[in-house]
């Protein structure tokens, strides 16, 4: 249950629904979209090598900086264990700079004197579907936080043009 798993997820703490007797729609949106969309992406193997995120990030210690749980082979995560997914990757936007955020730069291989790039190479071009689907759940998480947390830590967010509640389709 995702409510079980809010309350229980010290992670989920920053959200402030640990208390709460339901949980926000926003919320509810953000994680649909990240469980049917993100989730599976992130299990995709890639064209060009046959790897996907979680062939590193899922495999524990491989990748102490972003370590994920890895769904079993037939794709299923609990709800605890997607819950702290959506989470590790959520703290990887950037509310106040979305296009600087970790989560949309590394996996383009995006690399800077003060940013190192992803290890595993480019996984993405902007123009991939996989990751735009990235990109949109980021770009709709401001508008969640915004709606979602206390606000001393919602303060400073902008609306995204777009999100998972602007279409269901990613895929187009």
């Amino acid at each position: 249950d995702l409510q079980e798993a809010v309350r229980n997820e010290p992670l989920a703490e920053r959200l402030g629904l640990g208390q709460a007797p339901s949980l926000p729609e926003e919320f509810l949106a953000s994680f649909r979209y990240f469980q049917d969309h993100v989730a599976p992406e992130l299990n995709r193997p890639q064209r060009h090598d046959q790897m996907a995120c979680m062939s590193c990030h899922g495999v524990p210690g491989r990748v102490p900086s972003m370590e994920l749980a890895r769904p079993d082979g037939t794709g299923y995560l609990s709800a605890p264990k997607m819950l702290k997914n959506y989470l590790i990757l959520q703290a990887r936007v950037d509310p106040e700079n979305l296009e600087k955020s970790k989560l949309l730069r590394k996996p383009l291989n995006i690399q800077t004197v003060k940013e190192d790039g992803h290890q595993g190479g480019r996984r993405y071009t902007p123009s991939d579907r996989g990751y735009r689907i990235l990109r949109q759940w980021a770009l709709d998480l401001p508008r969640v936080r915004a709606r979602v947390e206390p606000p001393a830590r919602a303060q400073g967010v902008a609306e995204p043009e777009s999100g998972p509640e602007a279409t269901s389709n990613p895929q187009k």
